[in-house]
């Protein structure tokens, strides 16, 4: 049995007053996945400074942002979190668990 692997996705655009904040909270996690849509400050640079993947990809709507991020995952569980909230303890606003 392997350990678990635990991905987390952000979809963005122009959070670059957020990102940051967001990413530090999601260290844990084995990888870290933004789907940016168009950002024109300096969200993708703050991302990779991060270590992020940084894919862009056009908006076409929540839904498929999401699945689009699915894809891209590896990890045997993602994390779906908002780019304005940081992962914290005992509650966790902002993110959901998905099974991959």
């Amino acid at each position: 049995m392997h350990p678990v692997r635990l991905s987390a996705i952000v979809i963005t655009k122009n959070e670059g007053a957020n990102i940051a904040a967001c990413l530090d909270s999601l260290e844990f996690c084995d990888e870290r996945i933004i789907i940016d849509s168009g950002s024109n400050d300096d969200t993708v640079r703050l991302a990779q400074s991060k270590g992020a993947r940084v894919t862009n990809h056009n908006w076409q709507g929540f839904g498929a942002q999401k699945n689009f991020a699915l894809s891209l995952a590896t990890g045997d569980w993602v994390a779906v979190a908002w780019s304005k909230t940081q992962f914290g303890l005992p509650t966790v606003p902002g993110f959901t668990f998905t099974r991959a």
